[in-house]
């Protein structure tokens, strides 16, 4: 796997929430606030496949990435999902018994997750990995997705972050290569729009997002930047 690193101008901070209008139009989740400088990882995954391999909540040590993709596959019971979640039983998202019935009936080999790229920095001093996948279940097309995880202690935890929603959603739908464009280019269009001082602008880089949508969309953009296989 290829990891490339680029410090990023990234106006993160939890408690300074707001929107950014211009145009009259608003942009929902550019975080504006002190300016922090962190350094990123970018990591292209090679489609590496995640199955489901544990038996018993006691296999899940979740120490890496992989390991809490795979336990989250894996995952038989409310315990086990609050056992994946930041914040636990107060923070988990509640689970059926026909959900937990289905899951004990999945055919790993046909019913798995490949990671497609992933971020990496520190928000707020906490190690957090933003994940793009592909999920591909028997007689289904594969279903887009992105998870964004925390690091605490040793483990790894799934969670959910107001302040990273919007990335999350970019991470998903940006082609690999748009993100090896924005870090190895400096000439080509996204770094000229969205690099301050070899610095990834995050705000700039969601609001160009958001322009290529609304007012209208922008279709050679979206057919240039923008994976169709994503939602």
């Amino acid at each position: 796997m290829k990891c490339k690193k680029i410090l990023i101008i990234a106006n993160m901070i939890i408690s300074t929430l707001s929107y950014a209008q211009e145009n009259n139009q608003t942009y929902p989740n550019i975080i504006m606030g002190k300016e922090q400088n962190i350094e990123i990882k970018f990591t292209i995954c090679d489609s590496t496949m995640i199955k489901k391999a544990y038996s018993s909540i006691n296999e899940a040590k979740n120490n890496t990435i992989e390991e809490l993709f795979t336990s989250i596959l894996s995952a038989n019971s409310q315990d086990w999902i609050d056992y994946n979640t930041l914040g636990g039983s107060q923070k988990s998202v509640k689970k059926t018994k026909d959900y937990f019935a289905t899951i004990g009936k999945m055919d790993k080999d046909e019913n798995y997750i490949k990671l497609i790229h992933k971020l990496e920095f520190k928000l707020n001093g906490t190690l957090t990995a933003i994940t793009k996948f592909f999920l591909y279940q028997v007689n289904q097309r594969p279903i887009s997705g992105v998870y964004v995880f925390q690091k605490k202690g040793n483990r790894w935890y799934q969670t959910s972050n107001n302040t990273t929603s919007t990335l999350a959603i970019i991470v998903m739908r940006f082609k690999s290569e748009t993100f090896k464009e924005i870090f190895d280019n400096p000439y080509s269009y996204l770094s000229r729009k969205i690099v301050d001082n070899d610095r990834v602008n995050i705000a700039k880089l969601e609001k160009e997002f958001f322009s290529w949508y609304s007012p209208e969309k922008n279709k050679e953009k979206i057919d240039l930047y923008i994976d169709s296989k994503t939602w």
